[in-house]
């Protein structure tokens, strides 16, 4: 094949690429999550996270009674945990067919499901073990120390602030019992003041 009869099928190409990319960027991933979906032969699920000011789009799967689906924006992947979970009924309906795959709606500010009954959509608040028990997890275990001359000045701090502390006290206690007369004297000058009404 010659160069100039490839050129404008590398061309071709390369404009379908980008449009594709693009279109997919518009769309708020809903191409490729489609196309994920689509090929997956109903094993995955097309997942609509609506959010306050936009939304987006993911794929997930339904396993014992939960929906697992990742979730790019949240502080999930921080803790780790790189699928977010939300119990779902199946029984109810939840599923939307939209262009031949089941896609459902999340609310992502209450974490629920959208389940549609008698041509209503009701929303029922979604509970996520797994988050919440990393969540408590670090917030009930220390800050983990690098190394023990961290350890020694974090404790050498400490003690210096408890000595001031007490050091505070003990100097507001020596000021209230010497000066004990002093302040009856300026409470009773304070009482015998006119009120301003």
């Amino acid at each position: 094949m010659d160069y100039n009869q490839l050129m404008p099928i590398v061309i071709v190409i390369g404009f379908v690429v980008v449009y594709f990319v693009l279109l997919n960027m518009f769309s708020r991933k809903f191409l490729s999550n489609y196309f994920k979906v689509r090929t997956s032969q109903g094993k995955l699920k097309l997942v609509h996270l609506r959010m306050v000011n936009d939304g987006t789009f993911t794929t997930g799967r339904i396993e014992d009674g939960f929906l697992l689906f990742k979730d790019y924006k949240r502080t999930l992947i921080q803790l780790g945990d790189k699928e977010r979970r939300i119990a779902v009924d199946i029984s109810k309906n939840c599923f939307e067919r939209l262009l031949g795959v089941d896609c459902i709606h999340i609310d992502d500010q209450k974490n629920s499901i959208f389940y549609y009954d008698d041509e209503q959509i009701k929303s029922v608040t979604g509970f996520d073990p797994i988050r919440y028990e990393k969540l408590l997890t670090r917030a009930l275990s220390l800050p983990e120390i690098k190394n023990e001359a961290e350890a020694e000045k974090f404790q050498k701090m400490s003690l210096l602030l408890l000595i001031i502390v007490l050091l505070g006290v003990g100097v507001a206690i020596y000021f209230l019992y010497n000066n004990e007369k002093r302040i009856t004297a300026v409470i009773s000058l304070l009482k015998a003041l006119p009120t301003v009404k």
